[in-house]
């Protein structure tokens, strides 16, 4: 089911603090940029006050999402979801985020549900003054990333990441996050570059302590079977077989042979989840800061909605999947000076599809 959904803004986070330690306000160059990359990248916004995250910082950070950078810059406030912000208190579907000069929003929930990797992230650009005129929908704030496109030569990398690991294996969720980047020059003096991210976790977020306050049971199997007449009070009534199921502890902690099961810790039963996404880049550099790019953009998202008063009705469990696409080209080009200064032209055009 869609549904449109507003959040306001909660309290100052503590990460803004940090702001100063990963956010230093300073501006990436193209000129400070490999020559390939150079002639051929966005350039970097000017727009003031702008705080502009580059690749090497992205990944520094510890964030599986490039929402969860904003928080960092000063008049920037985290919301209940990790990934939701407001900017110096306005809705958060007031913040535009464009991706290599295209809107990326869904129209129905005014969310952008498809964003490039934080591997696949050349910079995040995050402005809390007021936008440029040629980006619209930004009456709040305006995130611009920009995505890599390959340099001189064939580069990659990759990361794997877990929660699974510690002495305490019970205090977790499930999560594991495969992240991989490949990048290069191609035929006919093209460039390319593709990222891939997948995630998943075999259980929602949990409160903490929750494993101990209010542990989860689920049914398992058959605990006794009783027989039951089918007319109450008639003596002479056939009966049937009514099986009581077995209970069992599914979060928490127990002892696994008096449980008939083992128990997860944090975990919550049902509530498995994962998403993954595809990111493809190729251009056509030339001249000087001139080029010609289409970036691809694919992604999935499901979970299983956790059952809450359905938990022992299966056939009411409940889960959501949501696919998008999105496809950039964009058409930087230098025509000749007019009075004596620069004058260029820029195209951008953009299909996105969510469903």
């Amino acid at each position: 089911m869609r549904f449109q959904r507003y959040l306001r803004a909660a309290a100052a986070a503590s990460l803004a603090v940090a702001a100063p330690l990963f956010a230093q306000d300073t501006t990436t160059t193209p000129s400070s940029l490999p020559t390939a990359m150079a002639d051929s990248s966005r350039a970097v916004p000017r727009t003031r006050p702008t705080t502009v995250f580059d690749s090497a910082t992205l990944r520094r950070l510890p964030i599986d999402d490039v929402r969860q950078v904003p928080v960092l810059v000063r008049g920037v406030y985290g919301l209940t979801d990790t990934r939701s912000f407001s900017v110096r208190g306005a809705l958060s579907s007031e913040a535009a985020i464009y991706v290599d000069g295209a809107l990326i929003r869904n129209g129905q929930r005014l969310d952008a549900e498809l964003l490039p990797p934080v591997r696949g992230t050349r910079s995040l650009a995050v402005t809390t003054g007021l936008a440029p005129a040629h980006l619209g929908e930004a009456p709040a704030g305006l995130l611009e990333i920009a995505t890599p496109a390959g340099g001189e030569k064939w580069t990659g990398g990759a990361r794997y990441r877990a929660d699974e690991a510690g002495l305490d294996l019970w205090r977790n969720v499930g999560f594991h996050r495969i992240e991989a980047t490949t990048g290069g020059p191609l035929p006919l003096g093209l460039s390319g570059f593709a990222a891939f991210a997948l995630d998943g976790q075999q259980s929602l977020e949990t409160e903490k302590l929750r494993d101990v306050q209010a542990p989860v049971y689920i049914t398992s199997g058959t605990d006794t079977i009783i027989r039951q007449p089918i007319d109450f009070g008639n003596p002479n009534s056939d009966t049937i077989d009514l099986a009581i199921p077995r209970f069992i502890q599914y979060s928490g902690y127990c002892d696994e042979s008096s449980n008939s099961g083992p128990c997860h810790g944090l975990q919550v039963p049902f509530s498995a989840r994962g998403a993954h996404v595809f990111q493809a880049k190729i251009q056509k550099a030339y001249g000087s800061h001139q080029h010609l790019n289409l970036t691809a953009l694919a992604g999935r998202q499901q979970a299983r909605d956790f059952p809450f008063t359905q938990l022992y009705n299966p056939t009411n469990r409940t889960a959501t999947r949501t696919s998008n696409r999105v496809f950039i080209l964009d058409w930087l080009h230098q025509l000749p000076r007019v009075g004596g200064r620069p004058l260029g032209l820029n195209v951008n055009v953009s299909y996105q599809s969510d469903e």
